[in-house]
């Protein structure tokens, strides 16, 4: 779906290329986080998806679309099927061949659907443009919905919400990692937490930790603070993607957990673990993950990763992500953080162009 548009617009990716091939190595790679193998895995992936979507911008916002020349990039929402769902779509690109042997995938068709055009060419200008885009982040600010029913009922939602009560002071709650928790530690946790700490005031910030991490605790919270960050480790279940969940003192806050219960007050979750928006490969259409949980519960703003991320690429995205966030009055706006995320990104792109492992990861889900 394009901003501006209802309709969605269908695109159809053929599979006789050895589409399942290219899925079956890219997921087998995902879990080895520092490998260089895993990296180039990463890389030909997001290479041999690029020639497919990279005039996918030109076709929705006409042939004078100039990246350079607009205010802002326009916004899309992905609401990918199948395996495609596992993808990093808004991250596919064109990476340096350094004499390296590449064979892209077939371009997408568009199949006709309701605000669609049926038949569309590129002019010449618009070729030229398309044949120098690199990366889609380029083009566009992206965001992902688990279906597209659940992104017109969270805009029905947020239209019909009524004027924030003075009264209720904004609050974040931030869970971080505990040292004692057994698992990796995460330095990159103490840094984000202390870039929140100076950010937000202390009555408007709830830290929990160690013990005060606890599931009861968490859930509980739910319902006073209009924000939540998750500093911590994610844990997933090959065998019940139900109970796949993050990290927490007592025992891990699954997705079960999670969609359960209603988060109406809470307008913005941030996921910060590894692979929280990823969906399972044996169902990928259900879209049982963490972050699809949070956005079904009433969460209007969710943003979490598709693969495994590093600590240090997690921290500065985060650092930078709630730079922009908070304003000069101490509140949290995540009225724009789409394309706020898309912005952090693209400074980690910048700072890691050939390491997508870094910068492809984190997504937005929501309205």
């Amino acid at each position: 779906m394009q901003e501006g548009h209802e309709a969605p617009v269908c695109l159809e990716v053929g599979s006789a290329w050895g589409f399942d091939k290219t899925m079956k190595k890219y997921l087998l790679a995902l879990d080895d986080v520092s490998s260089e193998t895993r990296e180039q895995i990463v890389r030909e992936t997001l290479e041999q998806f690029h020639p497919m979507f990279r005039a996918l911008p030109w076709y929705l916002f006409g042939n004078d679309f100039d990246p350079a020349a607009a205010d802002g990039p326009p916004r899309v929402w992905w609401c990918p099927s199948g395996l495609l769902s596992m993808l990093p779509l808004h991250a596919a690109t064109s990476f340096p061949h350094e004499g390296r042997d590449f064979v892209p995938g077939p371009e997408i068709k568009i199949a006709r659907a309701y605000g669609a055009r049926d038949t569309w060419k590129p002019d010449a200008s618009a070729r030229q443009r398309i044949t120098g885009s690199s990366c889609l982040l380029d083009t566009m600010a992206s965001s992902y919905t688990p279906t597209i029913r659940s992104l017109v009922w969270a805009r029905e939602v947020r239209d019909a919400e009524p004027a924030a009560d003075p009264a209720q002071d904004p609050r974040m709650m931030l869970v971080a990692s505990n040292s004692d928790s057994g698992l990796e530690s995460l330095p990159g946790t103490q840094g984000v937490r202390t870039h929140l700490q100076k950010l937000l005031s202390p009555n408007r910030l709830t830290l929990l930790t160690g013990r005060d991490a606890t599931v009861r605790r968490v859930t509980r919270e739910f319902h006073h603070h209009d924000a939540a960050h998750f500093d911590c480790h994610s844990l997933r279940d090959p065998d019940d993607p139900w109970r796949s969940g993050l990290s927490l003192h007592d025992r891990p806050l699954t997705v079960e957990d999670l969609i359960e219960r209603r988060v109406d007050r809470l307008d913005f979750a941030y996921l910060a673990a590894c692979a929280t928006a990823l969906t399972d490969e044996q169902v990928p259409d259900e879209m049982i993950t963490l972050t699809a949980a949070l956005h079904y519960t009433g969460c209007p703003h969710v943003i979490g990763t598709l693969t495994p991320s590093t600590d240090r690429s997690t921290a500065r995205v985060t650092r930078s992500l709630y730079s922009s966030l908070v304003r000069e009055d101490g509140l949290l706006d995540p009225t724009d953080c789409a394309r706020l995320l898309h912005a952090a990104v693209g400074a980690e792109r910048a700072r890691m162009p050939d390491r997508p492992s870094a910068w492809s990861p984190f997504i937005h889900i929501g309205i």
